[in-house]
């Protein structure tokens, strides 16, 4: 017993002095052998690395980190194409701290020689499938990185559904290297499955929409060979209808008897309603604000109706729009409009009255038609004759838009094009008519791969025929200048004035622009613009005419919904009658 007693107290007191004796071994990691392109793969792998900052308490326990890098950092070799690499940890016990040294030797690297694909078709009937290797990011004779191995095995199995085998599987894939010759093979076995089409399309979640508009939607028709690519299309299309808050394009898992795959659509509402607003400020202008009311599905099928109110010191007005989807078929859309509203600017002041209607064809993902015809009635008192007239316009307006941009709000590739056509007639009045064209253009240029370096650049032209200068209505003449045009000068300041000082507008136009937006940090960014041009009395634009250039510099404020922006500007052809710089305060880019 006194034995025992004696073994217990001794193993107490060891256990209560081994933790005030046990000191942490501090250590630095130096890798030697690997360049750059590997260098951060291997310290990101490396627990001698990545845990330097948390000394072990012995160095037992320094040692066993250096054993297991070794097999780790052999793993991530073979990984990158380097079989034949070895790895040595040496560890300086002498130095203080310890000084502990990664030895990488890569050998040679191993090349790609072949990669074969074995597939095992239960459709004897069913054509040949050819899936270059370019589909599948591989190239022979590079180097066997085993993350590109296996990443094409998966894009595989997705070329496969698109060319209508969506139960494709992989049953076995070998990788053999052969030492001798520094060289990589492999082969993969593939059950690719029955041939598919597309079956049934169920629709669920759907309350207040009606289920035919979310079927009108789908990208697929029922027998048509499968394409794995439509589901994703198909989600993508309903999520930008803005109806629904979720949305979820699921393929079944068994075909039927006559080989066709099911789909599961599911939706979850958002609400169809939304009210807001915005304000904005310029020395140009003064304050503007805005209200507005939308309904996304006022009829159960997608019928949008957006009611808005608008005040500025030069227009404050009501508008109405909607918007009928699929009137004959999908993507053929009719569109009505209503305007009331009061102008009063240094060029003319008017009171409108108008509505309008309109077929739109969405042709595409990118291009979009409209058609129409409008008839609106206007007093106005114009700048240049000192008159007050009444109008009462029947236009038939066309236009075809192309949009490729990413973002609406805040574009950082693609472009927006477009091309406007609108003849007039006065059928109460002068019985005057001209016809309007406008062109415009802009593109958007990412300098780098996070997007926070963007060249952006925009430019327009426009004509008037038919008409002389004084016949035309004062608010349908051209002109330019201000927060949507050339920044630096007034609002549609940048064209020829009258006596006293008040701009005319023009029969032709011609502006255009450029601005490098620089993000800087996760919400911020600068933005240096220079932008130019004028509205011209003759028809066309008179290039030996001066153009009026301005340039300033804008703050940008990243937000969930769009950039705050804020510009200032400086007239760089100053007249006596333009102030010496504009400032612009605004939701979204300036174009």
């Amino acid at each position: 017993m006194p034995l025992i007693r004696a073994l217990l107290a001794f193993l107490v007191l060891a256990f209560a002095v081994s933790p005030a004796l046990a000191q942490d071994v501090p250590y630095h990691v130096h890798i030697r052998g690997v360049g750059e392109e590997l260098l951060e793969t291997i310290e990101q792998n490396s627990r001698l690395v990545g845990l330097a900052d948390r000394p072990p308490p012995s160095m037992i326990a320094l040692r066993r980190r250096a054993e297991e890098d070794e097999e780790r950092l052999l793993d991530v070799l073979s990984s990158q194409g380097y079989y034949a690499g070895t790895v040595s940890v040496a560890i300086d016990e002498s130095a203080s701290p310890v000084n502990v040294t990664i030895d990488v030797e890569l050998g040679p690297p191993f090349i790609l020689t072949a990669y074969n694909v074995h597939t095992r078709n239960p459709d004897p009937t069913a054509q040949p499938i050819t899936i270059l290797l370019d589909a599948l990011g591989l190239n022979l004779g590079s180097r066997a990185i085993a993350a590109d191995i296996v990443a094409a095995q998966t894009r595989l199995i997705e070329e496969l559904g698109r060319h209508s085998y969506p139960l494709a599987r992989v049953l076995d894939r070998r990788a053999v290297a052969d030492f001798a010759t520094n060289t990589l093979t492999v082969d993969l076995t593939i059950d690719t499955g029955p041939f598919a089409r597309f079956g049934e399309a169920t629709i669920s979640g759907t309350t207040d929409v009606a289920p035919i508009y979310v079927r009108r939607r789908l990208t697929f028709e029922e027998n048509e060979a499968w394409q794995s690519d439509k589901l994703e299309e198909t989600r993508q299309v309903l999520a930008q209808t803005g109806l629904f808050a979720a949305v979820r394009v699921d393929a079944g898992r068994e075909m039927d008897e006559e080989g066709r795959l099911p789909v599961a659509v599911s939706v979850t509402e958002r609400p169809h309603r939304t009210i807001g607003g915005g304000i904005g400020w310029s020395t140009a202008i003064g304050p503007n604000a805005e209200v507005f009311w939308q309904h996304r599905n006022l009829f159960g099928v997608a019928e949008r109706l957006d009611l808005a109110a608008r005040y500025s010191e030069i227009r404050t007005g009501f508008d109405a729009a909607f918007r009928k989807p699929d009137l004959f078929a999908r993507n053929q859309n009719l569109l009505a409009t209503f305007v009331l509203e009061q102008q009063n600017t240094d060029a003319y002041e008017t009171r409108t009255i108008g509505i309008g209607g309109a077929y739109e064809w969405v042709a595409s993902d990118q291009w979009t038609l409209v058609g129409g015809v409008q008839i609106e009635y206007t007093r106005q008192t114009d700048s240049v004759t000192d008159e007050t007239q009444d109008f009462t316009l029947v236009s038939f307006p066309t236009e075809a838009r192309r949009d490729t941009t990413d973002d609406f709000l805040n574009p950082t590739q693609g472009g927006r094009f477009s091309i406007r056509y609108q003849p007039f007639v006065d059928i109460l009045g002068s019985t005057t008519s001209f016809h309007r064209l406008e062109l415009a253009d802009s593109v958007y240029l990412s300098l780098d791969q996070d997007s926070r370096y963007v060249l952006a650049g925009w430019a327009s032209v426009g004509t008037i025929l038919g008409a002389g200068h004084t016949d035309i209505p004062a608010d349908r003449r051209f002109y330019v200048g201000g927060g949507g045009s050339v920044r630096g000068y007034g609002y549609q300041m940048a064209g020829p004035l009258n006596a006293s000082g008040d701009p005319i507008g023009g029969r032709s136009m011609l502006a255009f622009g450029s601005e490098l937006r620089m993000r800087f940090g996760e919400n911020w960014g600068v933005v240096p613009f220079v932008e130019a041009g004028s509205s011209y009395v003759d028809t066309y634009p008179d290039l030996g005419e001066r153009l009026f250039w301005g340039a300033g510099l804008g703050l940008r404020y990243y937000t969930p919904f769009g950039p705050v922006r804020a510009d200032v500007a400086v007239p760089l052809n100053r007249r006596s009658q333009d102030d010496a710089f504009q400032i612009y305060l605004s939701l979204g880019q300036a174009f």
